[in-house]
């Protein structure tokens, strides 16, 4: 059996695991499979006949049809086949998104964005520099609190030294343990400091970007006017009386 493929060869295969159970071939016939992909619903019309989309092959009488496809959020397919005796011609494409869903699809993930940065970031990151800067504090207060032991150490053991030897160790030692101290003192007295500010700061940036959030506007719901209905169905004998939905076929256009 000699088949035509029309648009895409890859196709093939569902001829040949339709032909088991398709119709035979008529005098001044040929077959068609005709079938689109979408998310959404999809409305098929051969010529102004509403058509169930199957991946059976199906009998049309010799002749040329216009076929018309569009779904929800889709782009109308128009094109027109030829259907010749003792031949298949095989119709299969994946429907695009049109650009004005495009753009609200766009539309939608820059509002989620904006909502999401000036709702949600601003406290997490005052948050985490504030548990940052509190764990430096700590770090630092224990250093501190440890050269303070060390120092007040040294400051006894310089008060009960008699040699030259052990007075100049311990000076130097209270000297040294002292330093360290206000070092450590001076960094926590600064991290307290900014800490404050910054905190104070961040505070003020949330309340005022959660304000902006709520003034963020959600797109509009997208609407369109249908390509194609589903009204005026007209039944004809050329055409298959019941159709199942087959597999879905991922070929693009």
């Amino acid at each position: 059996m000699k088949h035509t493929c029309y648009l895409s060869i890859g196709l093939l295969f569902c001829l040949f695991a339709a032909t088991s159970y398709g119709q035979a071939f008529e005098k001044g016939k040929g077959k068609a499979v005709i079938y689109f992909e979408s998310n959404t619903k999809v409305i098929v019309r051969l010529d102004s006949h509403l058509l169930v989309q199957t991946k059976a092959p199906f009998l049309l009488k010799e002749g040329k049809y216009v076929i018309r496809a569009w779904a929800p959020t889709k782009q109308l397919f128009v094109d027109t086949i030829s259907i010749l005796q003792d031949r298949t011609t095989i119709v299969a494409r994946r429907l695009k998104n049109t650009k004005a869903y495009n753009r609200y699809k766009e539309e939608v993930v820059m509002y989620k964005f904006k909502k999401t940065v000036t709702a949600f970031i601003p406290l997490p990151l005052t948050a985490a520099y504030s548990i940052y800067m509190w764990n430096q504090y700590s770090g630092n207060k224990k250093l501190m609190d440890s050269h303070l032991v060390n120092a007040r150490a040294a400051a006894v053991n310089y008060g009960s030294a008699t040699s030259t030897a052990d007075i100049s160790k311990y000076s130097q030692e209270y000297d040294s343990e002292k330093n360290s101290y206000e070092i450590y003192r001076a960094k926590n007295n600064q991290i307290v400091k900014t800490g404050a500010i910054v905190a104070s700061t961040a505070l003020v940036a949330s309340a005022a970007l959660l304000y902006v959030s709520k003034k963020v506007k959600r797109p509009a719901a997208y609407t369109e006017t249908p390509m194609l209905t589903l009204n005026t169905i007209a039944v004809r004998s050329d055409y298959p009386n019941s159709c199942s939905l087959g597999v879905i076929i991922n070929i693009n256009r």
